[in-house]
């Protein structure tokens, strides 16, 4: 059984990883003066991501850091699973529109692998997205910087609830940020990411590409499972 072509399409699903990522944007105020150059301007950056051109793999090693330290796989795993959520719900109306029949737990298994792979896949992409923007937005030293930074208490802080930063806090950052380029290069380079997203979801995301993934690893799940030879 192959999920019927329902639209899903995620675009109204991202708030969740747009609003983080608004969030991260809005959290320094850079003056212009000040702000050092990225190794890219942003939209060449945003261009870079959603490419296929090879970069520095210790830029790119740097930048998954950064990735990793603002906890992206997190918010967009919660984002993709609004869309993913819905697919499993409907899968199972098809097996029993009226809710009597038990799915056969095999089958059930295979719906749930098949889920969890496109999920895994969408998001892989996402976040290798986000790492070539980094890695072409900013200089190694100050991704360095700003990965150091996101891992001290407030740095968490600064990225998972900017709105509770005390007066204290902000006056920190400002600090940090006399001496350090990044903080201001973070405002500077966050709108962008939020463009990245939207731009490799547009690409791999669409409704009609998410369930032809699903179909081809759920008739691969089933025949692995015996419960069918063609689908």
């Amino acid at each position: 059984m192959l999920v019927a072509r329902e639209r899903i399409g995620p675009g109204r699903r991202l708030s969740g990883v747009v609003a983080l990522l608004a969030a991260i944007a809005a959290m320094a105020s850079p003056t212009p003066a000040a702000m050092a150059s990225p190794v890219v301007g942003p939209e060449a950056a945003v261009a870079v991501a959603i490419g296929d051109q090879p970069l520095d793999p210790a830029q790119l090693t740097l930048a998954r850091d950064v990735v990793r330290a603002m906890d992206f796989d997190t918010s967009i795993g919660g984002a993709l699973d609004i869309i993913y959520g819905p697919m499993r719900a409907q899968v199972m109306r098809e097996v029993s529109p009226d809710g009597k029949v038990t799915p056969n737990p095999v089958f059930v298994a295979a719906v749930d692998e098949a889920l969890l792979g496109g999920k895994a896949a969408l998001k892989a992409k996402v976040l290798d997205g986000l790492t070539r923007y980094y890695a072409a937005s900013l200089e190694a030293q100050s991704l360095r910087d700003l990965a150091a930074f996101l891992r001290t208490p407030l740095g968490r802080k600064f990225i998972k609830s900017p709105d509770q930063l005390t007066q204290a806090d902000r006056r920190e950052v400002n600090i940090l940020g006399d001496s350090k380029p990044f903080i201001d290069q973070l405002a500077g380079v966050g709108p962008g990411s939020s463009k990245v997203v939207l731009a490799v979801l547009q690409r791999h995301g669409d409704s009609d590409v998410i369930i032809a993934d699903f179909n081809v690893r759920l008739c691969a799940g089933v025949k692995a499972r015996g419960l069918t030879k063609t689908c």
